[in-house]
């Protein structure tokens, strides 16, 4: 099945053409030094399958998502950089099974949490390693919008 290029903020990322939005919204939430924009964007497949993208205008995430126990982690890339990517068995504080991968994007000065529950480790590395920054490495809106 074909790839769909969604545009989340300032990243481009390559979804199979079955993941449907599930949630998307936009929040300014506060920091220990600013309020910071936060764009929550989910997707899910007919099978199950969901992916969630939280993306921050901080170079670093304003807050903890909870506890998070790792089973196991592995070298990846993500969107031109190298990133840790790791399988969970505790994620926000809550017994689950979830691939996951961050980084900071120093040339948009925002940082970024990408995570999958129900995909094989081969779709979400294809996924992540598919992954680019807009033209111009510039934030685009503060939005998850599908592009041609």
């Amino acid at each position: 099945m074909a790839d769909v290029t969604w545009a989340i903020a300032g990243l481009l990322l390559m979804l199979p053409a079955e993941m449907k939005p599930l949630h998307m919204a936009a929040q300014r939430v506060p920091s220990d030094t600013r309020a910071v924009d936060e764009l929550f964007c989910s997707w899910q497949s007919p099978h199950g399958q969901k992916l969630t993208v939280l993306w921050w205008n901080t170079p670093h995430p304003p807050r903890s998502g909870g506890p998070m126990r790792v089973a196991e982690q592995w070298d990846g890339t993500f969107a031109g950089r190298a990133v840790t990517i790791s399988r969970t068995s505790l994620f926000m504080g809550t017994e689950r099974d979830v691939l996951r991968a961050s980084t900071s994007i120093p040339e948009q000065d925002s940082s970024i949490l990408v995570y999958a529950e129900g995909f094989a480790r081969d779709t979400f590395e294809h996924i992540l390693r598919t992954g680019r920054l807009a033209p111009g490495n510039k934030a685009m809106r503060l939005a998850c919008e599908q592009r041609p």
